[in-house]
């Protein structure tokens, strides 16, 4: 059996952002996290690519991992959950269920949404703590 590793795996390793359906798995190149339901793996890679496709051009990138900076990848993955969840609840500070947020988004709409400016910038805003002691 194949592991359906998580599209939104980068915040998970990360530790900002949570997944019950996320189970920590080792690979060569690090830590990554897998999948445990088809169906929730789909849905999220459903909204990655979504999520993908409306920052690219605005990074000014493309979609080929030899040329796209890693930096973008994690601005779209933790920067647009989270601002997915901030048009839910503008209080938002962090996605505790990435499973149930997407399941929201997705029946908020019917189906998965286009994106947002406020979601875009959310993207681009988006920096992670750098870490003491380096």
């Amino acid at each position: 059996m194949s592991e359906l590793f998580c599209p939104f795996s980068l915040t998970q390793v990360s530790g900002a952002f949570d997944c019950p359906r996320g189970q920590p798995v080792a690979r060569r190149s690090g830590p990554d996290v897998a999948c445990d339901d088809a169906g929730a793996h789909a849905r999220c890679a459903e909204l990655f690519a979504v999520l993908k496709a409306a920052a690219l051009p605005s990074f000014g990138t493309v979609d080929d991992p030899t040329i796209m900076p890693h930096g973008v990848l994690v601005r779209i993955q933790h920067g647009g959950l989270l601002g997915l969840a901030r048009a839910l609840d503008p209080r938002a500070e962090r996605v505790a269920d990435i499973d149930a947020l997407v399941a929201r988004v997705r029946s908020a709409t019917g189906e998965m949404p286009e994106i947002s400016s406020d979601v875009l910038e959310a993207m681009h805003s988006f920096h992670l703590r750098r870490r003491r002691g380096r």
